[in-house]
């Protein structure tokens, strides 16, 4: 199996490094637990990305520990999230085109039903994909949930496959000081088994028999933003607040005009028509 040796000094590269910090600008993010924002690390560019290089060129690089925050996650839950500093998500962007989904020496070995965070990919080719299925004959599908995930996923698994891949120990050191977990696990309250009758709900789609729509959950959430958006509390004239809407809008749009939704659209045009006339 072929291997890849010295890519330390591709990581540490100048280019590359302030490549990686154009990454975590473009992905934006809040501040870690040292509460140095993109705006005040990029004040000092220069300095700070000259300082990361030597750190990673010496070996003394060491990753702070990660800002624990809560998000909604659904109208009634909240999922636990890690925040690294941004000289940290810097390191992690500079490894990762040549570590991780992007990155030559793993692509060619993801399945070819593998979607997610992949070059060329995106959700509407997976949405796709269990189109083909279906007319290819299909009917049952496992509606699976892995439990706390990221928590969980596990480290040594992920270093084997590292390690059969990668010769340079000095690149390896940087996922072995981030990754942790003790093994995944189904979520059994979200995982069943149905079929296309029955109907599942996929990357914010509902499927079902021949009908393909917005599931429930995905327009609650997108009233949500809008009642947010047009709050009479916001101080903010009708024209500004309809320049607010439109972009939230049109992505919503976007993501879904796979889907039987000219309906759903229609009836959310004559709720936004209201809100906008009687704030609330």
């Amino acid at each position: 199996m072929l291997k890849y040796h010295s890519l330390r000094d591709k990581v540490f590269r100048l280019e590359n490094l302030y490549s990686a910090f154009r990454h975590v600008k473009k992905n934006k993010g809040k501040a870690g637990l040292d509460r140095v924002s993109i705006k005040q690390f990029e004040a000092d560019l220069d300095t700070n990305i000259m300082h990361i290089h030597k750190e990673l060129k010496t070996a003394i690089y060491k990753p702070s520990p990660v800002l624990r925050v809560y998000i909604p996650k659904g109208r009634h839950e909240k999922r636990p999230l890690g925040i690294p500093i941004v000289k940290d998500r810097i390191v992690q962007q500079a490894i990762s085109p040549r570590m991780n989904l992007s990155g030559a020496i793993f692509e060619k070995d993801f399945s070819d039903n593998s979607f997610g965070f992949r070059p060329n990919r995106c959700c509407h080719d997976a949405i796709k994909r269990v189109e083909q299925y279906k007319q290819e004959g299909y009917r049952y599908i496992l509606d699976a949930d892995i439990k706390a995930f990221y928590d969980t996923i596990p480290h040594k698994l992920i270093m084997k496959r590292l390690c059969e891949k990668i010769a340079d120990g000095w690149v390896l050191t940087s996922p072995r000081m981030n990754l942790s977990g003790v093994g995944l696990k189904l979520s059994e309250d979200k995982t069943k088994l149905t079929n296309f009758k029955r109907g599942f709900r996929f990357l914010g789609y509902n499927f079902i028999n021949k009908y393909k729509g917005i599931s429930a959950k995905s327009r609650d959430k997108l009233k949500d933003t809008i009642r947010d958006i047009t709050r009479r509390t916001q101080g903010v004239n009708l024209k500004a607040v309809i320049g607010n809407l439109n972009p939230v809008i049109r992505g919503h749009v976007n993501y879904f005009w796979l889907g039987n939704v000219q309906k759903v659209y229609r009836q959310l045009d004559s709720w936004v028509r209201v809100r906008l006339r009687c704030p609330r």
